[in-house]
């Protein structure tokens, strides 16, 4: 499970009977959740800041590729005095199989 920091803060809020206190040496308290486990399997819960407030997005690591559209090129730019300048170009991008097997929901509040 993929989310921005509203809906995370909601997950980590999740409580049930079987929450468990752990004591502390360095005197932190609070609550995060990271792995969740339901009654329909157990989800990864990850934090990113580019999701919108209101979206969440689910999907299996399996689905997920990372492929290169342009490979690592290093190109010499206009040299300034006694400075050169160069710039490393690559290209990469997620590419998502098997889209139906992955979920959004988009209207959270």
């Amino acid at each position: 499970i993929v989310s921005g920091a509203k809906q995370k803060r909601i997950i980590s809020g999740f409580t049930s009977g079987g929450v468990i206190d752990v004591a502390r040496a360095d005197g932190t308290a609070g609550r995060k959740i990271t792995i969740f486990e339901s009654d329909f399997g157990t989800a990864t819960c990850l934090l990113h800041r580019w999701c919108l407030t209101a979206d969440l997005f689910g999907y299996t690591r399996d689905q997920l590729e990372l492929v290169t559209l342009r490979s690592l090129m290093y190109e010499p730019l206009a040299k300034t005095g006694d400075a050169d300048s160069a710039q490393i170009l690559q290209e990469r991008s997620l590419k998502v199989r098997r889209e139906r097997h992955a979920f959004r929901f988009s209207a959270l509040t």
